[in-house]
């Protein structure tokens, strides 16, 4: 994962205002703030600071387990994830963040099954769908390419028929036709052409088919664009 992240606390930025005590509230809101900024220096302080004032703030930890799963710090991301997990077991983003991390660590099996934990408890969760389709196409390298391959297309298909737009998912959808050996997942030009639309940074990788269809191309692409989105759809 490709990652330049400057940690330089802004004591202004994170200061308490003069109009009253900062409540755990503000503290979240305010560490939001700065992860859709890409300040996630800042916004792990503040969550900090939110977590300190109110231990039991699920969203706090399940957020700061977020921003470290996708600045690659998978070890301290699990231990934030596990508490929000204690507190919410039926939490399904939490589950979805935690395959992240196990597809991160090339433990393939493991992520499947706890983003088909996270679909059993939310089938509308499109990232969910997306990471079950990367789990499979990585799982398809190592045998049973045909299924793997299908019930990844099939994982994408309902990824995009809740996000028409999702760009990873138009990836891994251009992934299976390139590994389907003649069966049929849809049109390939159609699925192409809205993968480099939606990915242009990737057109030139997309265009040959070799690379887009292998195992590096697609960890390269998951992990950088798939990672856990630090924006309010970490919000239930």
């Amino acid at each position: 994962m490709k990652f330049v992240v400057v940690v330089a606390i802004a004591s202004i930025a994170l200061s308490i205002p003069a109009f009253g005590q900062t409540t755990a509230e503000d503290w979240f809101n305010k560490g939001m703030n700065l992860s859709n900024q890409s300040k996630y220096g800042d916004a792990l302080v503040a969550f900090d600071k939110a977590i300190e004032l109110n231990p039991q703030y699920a969203d706090a930890w399940r957020i700061k387990g977020a921003i470290l799963t996708c600045l690659g710090k998978y070890d301290e991301a699990i231990k934030d994830l596990d508490k929000a997990i204690q507190m919410d077991p039926l939490d399904a983003l939490v589950w979805t963040n935690i395959g992240f991390i196990l597809y991160g660590e090339g433990r393939y099996i493991e992520a499947l099954q706890v983003y088909d934990r996270a679909i059993q408890l939310n089938p509308k969760l499109a990232e969910a769908s997306v990471g079950r389709g990367f789990a499979l196409l990585a799982l398809g390298f190592s045998g049973r390419r045909f299924e793997a391959n299908y019930n990844a297309n099939k994982a994408f298909d309902l990824a995009i028929a809740l996000v028409p737009n999702y760009g990873i998912a138009w990836i891994g959808k251009w992934s299976t036709i390139n590994r389907g050996e003649g069966e049929y997942y849809g049109s390939a030009a159609d699925t192409l052409d809205k993968a480099v639309t939606l990915n242009p940074i990737y057109a030139t990788d997309l265009l040959y088919s070799e690379y887009s269809s292998t195992l590096g191309f697609q960890r390269e692409v998951f992990l950088k664009e798939g990672c856990a989105q630090i924006s309010a759809r970490q919000i239930k």
